[in-house]
């Protein structure tokens, strides 16, 4: 399963699949990838989901992806990205949950990223530039 659109106000297209095809423990999970339309996939953010979700993409996932992105932008959604990537503890996973505790204590949630729904995604950068 493939699904794709394009969020030409932000410039920006969302793309997912039900399996990554690479040679990784994550081959086999549901992915999606925001990038930008000029092709420079330094800026491209990967967001793979849990196996168990992968039921999920079509329904939920994959539009949740969108309004993200058409709410937040590729730029925003990159630097979370980087900084969960980065962060010194080294599991994204539970770098995500702090800055979404702390946006959401803030007023700021991060939509994709809820608690409550028990979707969580490792976010990642493409590419590191």
């Amino acid at each position: 399963m493939k699904l794709q659109e394009i969020i030409s106000e932000k410039e920006c297209y969302v793309y997912s699949t039900a399996y990554r095809f690479c040679i990784s423990q994550f081959a086999a999970a549901p992915s999606t990838t925001i990038g930008p339309l000029d092709g420079d996939i330094s800026k491209a953010v990967n967001i793979t989901w849990k196996r168990k979700d992968r039921n999920l993409l079509p329904l939920l996932l994959h539009r949740q992806a969108c309004d993200v992105a058409r709410t937040w932008g590729l730029d925003r959604l990159h630097r979370l990205a980087v900084l969960t990537f980065a962060w010194t503890g080294g599991r994204p996973r539970e770098a995500l949950e702090i800055v979404a505790d702390g946006a959401k204590e803030a007023g700021d949630p991060i939509p994709v990223f809820r608690r409550h729904e028990g979707v969580y995604a490792i976010v990642r950068p493409q590419q590191m530039a």
